[in-house]
């Protein structure tokens, strides 16, 4: 395949090709390959036209299933999109590509993202869901005067372990060894009932 073919593959310009595949055929030669890709947004650019790729091109049971059978796994009977098929366990998403047709001018560092990104998505979404609920909790606020010795529904080693560390934010506290989930989810309530309990008391006085 010509520079130009792959360039067009890419996304990019017929008139650009020559000179950027050349650059980038030299660069990633280089020591610090990664690196570099990394550092450029080459690997940014080449990730997203594979995962474009793997979403949208659909592979045929009889390309398939050569390769299904020698991974141990259930054969195919209707066409399916690449990405679907790559995430079954041992099964390797440059192969699916070349199998249906695809060309393989992407490089094996962006492609290598893409399939662990698609094996894994369940648990990357389970990540993204976590890092929105830590964002959250940092933004909860723990007084410094809490009396957690009297937060009864938390379990005895996380009273006196928030006690002794006295974290400002639930993020802080949800670090704290002894500090379990349920312990976390209590304290939210044992704090919202300590604050209206305090206003009141303010409110009567």
């Amino acid at each position: 395949m010509n520079d130009a073919k792959r360039a067009a593959r890419w996304g990019l310009g017929s008139a650009a090709a020559v000179g950027l595949l050349v650059f980038v055929v030299r660069r990633l030669r280089a020591r610090g390959r990664w690196r570099w890709m990394v550092g450029t947004g080459l690997l940014h650019l080449l990730r997203d036209r594979a995962s474009e790729i793997a979403a949208t091109l659909s592979i045929r049971p009889e390309q398939a299933n050569p390769l299904l059978s020698s991974a141990g796994s259930a054969p195919l009977t209707q066409s399916v999109k690449v990405h679907e098929l790559a995430r079954r366990q041992g099964m390797d998403l440059r192969s699916l590509l070349l199998a249906a047709g695809a060309d393989e001018a992407i490089a094996p560092e962006a492609m290598m993202t893409v399939e662990m990104e698609i094996k894994y998505e369940g648990y990357f979404a389970r990540e993204r869901v976590q890092a929105s609920k830590l964002g959250r909790m940092g933004q909860f606020l723990l007084s410094a005067e809490l009396p957690y010795a009297g937060f009864r529904s938390l379990s005895i080693e996380a009273r006196q372990k928030l006690d002794a560390r006295r974290p400002r934010t639930l993020a802080q506290a949800a670090s704290i060894p002894g500090v379990g989930p349920n312990d976390l989810q209590n304290l939210v309530l044992e704090v919202e009932r300590h604050r209206r309990a305090t206003q009141a008391d303010a409110a009567i006085s």
